[in-house]
């Protein structure tokens, strides 16, 4: 893959994190790194540069997203 084409799906993604008021990432897995489990699915909810949710039980309708 082509160093101008790694750019633009990074632009991209970033853009859609700043568009949004929230962001939902959507990943197969993730480590908790404190207890050291492995989650599967996971779901983080991103407001501005700040995690404000893990795992919700609802994900915010509007909010962009990007699956990973």
């Amino acid at each position: 893959m082509n160093f101008l084409r790694v750019f633009s799906i990074a632009l991209l993604v970033f853009n859609t994190m700043i568009m949004a008021q929230q962001t939902v990432i959507r990943a197969a897995r993730m480590l908790d790194v404190e207890s050291g489990k492995v989650i599967a699915p996971a779901v983080i909810v991103v407001e501005g540069d700040r995690i404000v949710a893990v795992n919700p039980e609802k994900e915010p309708g509007d909010a962009g997203v990007i699956e990973l």
